[in-house]
This record gives structure tokens, sequence and C-alpha cells, in this order.
């Protein structure tokens, strides 16, 4: 299992909680994230959008939730989790992960 903490993107969008990614699932833990339209939980590799894996809407802007990993990836090629926000085209809170 890989942990990171999530924190905030900007000034204006601000994140926390933690995040647990084993090879199945994503887990963001006590999250807090501001709210955003059309927001998106990623796969990344150092916050970028490109080549990044869209596990799903997010699912609420606080409390605890999981992500299912698709079978053909392997997670533990992706350094990074990333709140992004569609509309918008901005991350709103990133996780490094260890």
């Amino acid at each position: 299992m890989r942990n990171g903490t999530l924190r905030d993107a900007g000034p204006e969008n601000t994140a926390s909680g933690t995040v647990d990614l084993d090879a199945a699932t994503l887990t963001l833990r006590d999250v807090n994230i501001d709210d955003a339209p059309d927001a998106i939980v990623l796969l990344t590799h150092d916050h970028a959008r490109e080549g990044a894996i869209n596990l799903g809407p997010l699912i609420a802007f606080q409390g605890t939730h999981e992500y299912r990993v698709p079978d053909d990836v392997d997670a533990s090629q992706y350094g990074s989790v990333t709140v992004w926000c569609e509309e918008y085209s901005v991350p709103m809170g990133f996780a490094e992960l260890e």
C-alpha cells in the first residue's frame, strides 16, 4: 500500500486529507476539498493531466470514499493522485504517493 497527504493546488483551490492506494483501490480519507464543477480523480505522473488515468468523478468534497483502479492499469506506475476540475482545466489538490 502506498500513501500520501492531499494538499492545496493553489490559493484558490484548497484540499486536505490522506490518500491510500493499493493495486485495486484508491481511498481518499477524511478529505475536505473546495467545491468545483466536474471534479474528477486521477492517477498521475507528477500531477500532470497528460497520461493520467481517470478513476471517475469525485464522489464527495468531504469524507472518505473509494475508487476502483481498472484491472488493466498498473497502479504502481503512478506517483501521484490529482483531483482535477475538468470545466476549468485546473488541479484542485495533489498527493505524492510514497
